[in-house]
């Protein structure tokens, strides 16, 4: 798909086409537990509302009303469709265009959207009107950090990665990314707005990439690993990580699909069918196939939660969990509140 055209109503309308889909509809029961641990470092005792910026089409937005079962719960985005798909998914909560957002939330939460908004200053400037005194906002977005396992591999291209003052995205960014920020600039730019990073989390130093990955398909790895964009001096490692990773995909993806297969068109042939003699030579094979494949997938999740648990400080990764606490209040003195320290514990 086409990036979005750069306007307003171009992006609601790129996002309309795309929320017309399944875009961003998936439920990570992993990503979701993380989410509840990020949101637990809010140290908000008991919000009475809070905003879900960007909702989407509310694949979150359940999750915060069970975080905060007392507070009153609000979900808004650019896209229409996205927004009617909310209100199905979760009619006791509202929903409402971000132009109509009102009021102040003591929580506001946004998960991968500050890459996708048009104008980041003037998204952050927004949400800060609308966050109250004391407030909390919590951000999980893509991670331009040096050193993760992503970066290196943008490190085999010569245009790997955009110039920063081009957005700094990797070669492979969903075409709807303006931006791969570094924890960082954000927290430069949070602190511009008044608002300090109180705690910092890192996912995807290299188990959660390659898990994310091999839960694609051949595309994903075609266009992460393609040797031939690779300078000749990468391109052996290129070759080697295109080959390992094809393989793991087809193991991982394809293997149980195919076992299931084999059964379904086993239980259609008639019995004396020769072909069903065939079938069952080959399923010893298949059935082997699909069981390594389901011990890969095992083995890549519970690596990529050791990691978490582990590295969730280290920030050499791909996916940043910030939150960031209100540092507006001026104490008696007239002088700003001093920023918040980063916590090391969660």
């Amino acid at each position: 798909m086409e990036s979005p055209s750069i306007s307003e109503s171009g992006l609601a309308k790129y996002y309309d086409t795309r929320y017309a889909g399944a875009y961003m509809s998936e439920n990570d029961p992993d990503h979701q537990q993380r989410v509840i641990q990020l949101l637990g470092l809010a140290a908000s005792p008991a919000p009475r509302r809070v905003l879900d910026y960007g909702c989407g089409a509310g694949a979150l937005t359940g999750l915060l009303a069970l975080a905060y079962p007392n507070a009153r719960i609000v979900g808004c985005d650019i896209s229409e469709q996205a927004l009617a798909k909310a209100k199905l998914a979760h009619p006791g909560i509202e929903f409402v265009p971000t132009s109509e957002i009102a009021g102040t939330f003591d929580v506001i939460f946004s998960n991968h959207v500050l890459e996708h908004v048009l104008d980041l200053e003037a998204a952050l400037e927004l949400l800060t009107s609308h966050l109250a005194p004391q407030g909390w906002m919590v951000h999980v977005l893509p991670c331009g950090n040096p050193k993760s396992f992503e970066w290196e591999i943008t490190e085999c291209f010569v245009d790997g990665r955009k110039p920063k003052e081009s957005g700094g995205m990797f070669y492979y960014e969903d075409p709807g990314h303006l931006r791969r920020l570094t924890s960082d600039a954000l927290a430069d730019l949070c602190a511009k707005k008044g608002l300090a990073l109180a705690h910092a989390r890192f996912r995807n130093q290299f188990w959660g990439a390659v898990e994310w990955i091999t839960a694609g398909n051949r595309r994903t790895v075609q266009q992460l690993f393609n040797p031939w964009r690779a300078g000749a001096a990468k391109r052996g490692k290129l070759w080697l990580l295109f080959l390992l990773f094809l393989a793991a995909v087809d193991l991982r993806q394809d293997a149980p699909r195919r076992a299931g297969e084999l059964g379904t068109l086993f239980r259609r042939l008639p019995p004396r069918d020769g072909r069903s003699w065939l079938l069952l030579a080959l399923s010893p094979l298949v059935l082997a196939m699909s069981f390594a494949g389901w011990c890969l997938d095992q083995a890549l999740r519970k690596a990529a939660r050791r990691e978490w648990a582990s590295r969730s400080q280290d920030p050499a990764a791909s996916e940043m969990y910030l939150v960031f606490s209100d540092a507006r209040a001026r104490d008696v003195s007239g002088s700003r509140i001093p920023r918040a320290e980063r916590s090391t514990t969660i």
